[in-house]
């Protein structure tokens, strides 16, 4: 069954640490880290950002692999992962951007919406679910987090 969701960004982006960031252009509000990071807690938020924890930076060189961050705007959330977030985020610029946590994401990593409250929810996978190490015995060892990040802005 088609979706009728409309694609508005697909990029991959280098995790920051085990982290990417889902948010509102050159925020200064961010989440920090909670009790229960990277056991209990998938999504962490303010009013203006969303960090969401995903596989590491040393997973993503070693797979040579990046985060895959699809937005949509829609209704349909089947196929899009485990939900880890459904709140709102307050865009004051206008513009919603997806990085890396720290800095401005390039041009083709910021999505220009609307000023205002939107609606989202996130979802996460794993298209991926192990990593080959050498060090400290050869073996697949599992990928820590999420892979893919799917982003649904919901009609208001």
């Amino acid at each position: 069954m088609a979706s009728d969701n409309e694609l508005l960004l697909d990029v991959e982006v280098d995790p920051w640490g085990s982290t990417i960031s889902i948010e509102d252009l050159d925020t200064d509000d961010r989440p920090g880290v909670p009790d229960g990071f990277k056991t209990e807690i998938w999504c962490w938020s303010t009013i203006h950002s969303i960090d969401v924890y995903t596989m590491s930076q040393d997973e993503s060189e070693t797979t040579e692999r990046l985060v895959r961050v699809r937005v949509y705007r829609g209704t349909d959330s089947v196929g899009l992962g485990e939900r880890a977030f459904d709140g709102e985020l307050e865009l004051t610029t206008g513009t919603l951007a997806v990085g890396a946590y720290l800095g401005t994401p390039p041009e083709e990593q910021q999505l220009h919406l609307s000023p205002g409250l939107v609606h989202l929810q996130i979802f996460t996978e794993k298209a991926i679910q192990t990593v080959h190490y050498d060090l400290p015995e050869p073996g697949e060892y599992p990928i820590s987090g999420p892979t893919d990040i799917n982003v649904l802005i919901l009609p208001t």
